[in-house]
């Protein structure tokens, strides 16, 4: 997963979110924001960025499997 600083061209056009959609997003936006007004993760920001990326939708236990296998291949 790769995050940039610039944002991408796109053909498609924006539409709203959902409830649902709007308040997990805010959700995750202020857990993001939280942390960097605290200056915990201001110099790495693009990566707590694609690790709640990473982390969305997937259960503890899956987590830990990942986190596991990487460990064992590396």
């Amino acid at each position: 997963m790769h995050v940039s600083n610039i944002r991408l061209k796109t053909n498609k056009t924006e539409k709203s979110l959902s409830k649902t959609e709007d308040k997990e997003f805010r959700k995750t936006y202020l857990k993001l924001t939280r942390k960097i007004t605290h200056n915990t993760m201001e110099n790495n920001l693009t990566y707590h960025i694609a690790e709640q990326l990473w982390r969305m939708d997937k259960s503890f236990d899956n987590l830990i499997e990942e986190k596991l296998f990487k460990l064992l291949i590396y």
